[in-house]
């Protein structure tokens, strides 16, 4: 992705930065003395906020990076609420093989035994597993931010002690697995043809067999302080940080050299075809290897999902009527009912391409459109279309960090 990188303008003073930047809500990051790091924002003094401005922080410095990545995914609460989310450092990927799914199945038995709990603090308490990272959230009242805090303190660090709450959980993991052989996840089928025979190629939920084999002594976090990160908006930073030291303080200190055990991804050409005559429409996902999530191609690889576009199928302006190449092409020859294009950036490694959903009869001519227009996409990128893409890309931006 040089192309869409070769040229930087330099660095804009102050005066010339839009006023809505300049005002943005400064984040603010430290560490507790055991390694866990926390990242926040609230709302500044205006004199501050000049001093700190949001775009500064684009390239954070690399020892916080990790701990600032952590405050991307909360947008900013503003008037009564307060958003804050703990970030733990444990998915499938660190998972041995028999233990495939455990990360999963522990936090969905953690949210299940403080279901209670989490009825009693209102507002919204969510949790997701990832490859390489247990996610936990919660929107509330500002008044309640130090009860949220400790409630996922506790969802993060403490495995679930009742036996109905770890029996439910299984039982739903199990029964969602069901589904998923009836209806095979495209998104899990590439990964595991992508990174054939490594640990990103273990499915996020687990298989049948792990799942079945997993007792409640198994679900132990081990967790170290640089494990976990802790995020909020709308919350005061001194506060938060606080309010972290109490629910998470106890976490011993990594010892100094020594990091979790990952094995190296390494990307393999390959391809998995499930065949579903049933199935009007074909679901596909091509990819190839793309820049991990601290490369400096990152963002250029955020960048190409505008200069191909999307269609979701909904839109009421016909697919041949959108504005890039892309879109034209498959709408023209009515070769698509929706497409996306993807990244999904990991530590050392990253996945860029696009899922597509095609008559079944029309597949040949989407896969070879579609193909075509990511040679071109390297070679014929017309500054017209870098101009369009970046202003589509900074408009979705700023619509995320309205609210």
């Amino acid at each position: 992705m040089r192309s869409l990188v070769a040229a930087r303008p330099a660095l804009r003073s102050f005066s010339a930065v839009p006023e809505f930047l300049l005002t943005a809500p400064a984040t603010s990051v430290s560490e507790l003395s055991n390694g866990v790091c926390v990242a926040s924002e609230a709302s500044p003094s205006r004199a501050r906020r000049r001093s700190s401005p949001r775009f500064g922080l684009i390239s954070p410095l690399p020892t916080f990076r990790p701990c600032f990545d952590a405050l991307l995914p909360l947008q900013a609460s503003a008037g009564d609420l307060a958003t804050v989310g703990v970030f733990v450092g444990t998915g499938s990927r660190f998972e041995a093989p028999a233990m495939s799914g455990a990360s999963h199945l522990l936090q969905t038995a953690a949210m299940k035994e403080k279901a209670a709990a989490i009825d009693a603090l209102g507002g919204s308490v969510s949790g997701y597993t990832t490859r390489e990272t247990t996610v936990y959230t919660a929107t509330v009242l500002k008044e309640k931010a130090a009860d949220a805090v400790k409630l996922l303190g506790e969802l993060a660090t403490k495995p679930p002690s009742g036996d109905q709450s770890f029996a439910d959980a299984k039982s739903g993991v199990l029964a969602q697995l069901d589904v998923m052989a009836t209806t095979p996840e495209v998104m899990e089928g590439l990964h595991e043809m992508a990174y054939m025979d490594t640990s990103l190629a273990t499915p996020v939920i687990g298989t049948k067999a792990t799942v079945e084999g997993l007792v409640k002594s198994d679900l132990k976090p081990s967790l170290t302080g640089s494990m976990v990160k802790v995020a909020g908006a709308g919350v005061d930073h001194a506060m938060l940080s606080e309010l972290a030291k109490g629910a998470l303080g106890s976490l011993p200190t990594a010892t100094a050299g020594v990091e979790l055990a990952m094995e190296p991804a390494m990307f393999t050409g390959s391809d998995k075809c499930v065949r579903m005559d049933s199935y009007p429409f074909a679901h596909v996902a091509i990819a190839y290897e793309g820049p991990s999530l601290t490369s400096e191609y990152a963002l250029p690889a955020q960048l190409a999902h505008y200069l191909l576009g999307s269609y979701s199928g909904t839109s009421t302006v016909p697919l041949a009527n959108h504005a890039t190449r892309l879109q034209i092409d498959l709408g023209e020859q009515d070769a698509a009912a929706a497409f996306t294009p993807f990244y999904t950036p990991y530590k050392d490694t990253g996945l860029f391409g696009i899922y597509l959903v095609s008559p079944d009869n029309k597949l040949q001519d989407a896969v070879w459109y579609v193909m075509m227009n990511l040679v071109r996409l390297m070679y014929k990128t017309t500054d017209e279309e870098l101009d369009r893409a970046k202003l589509a890309m900074k408009t979705a931006i700023l619509e995320s960090l309205s609210t």
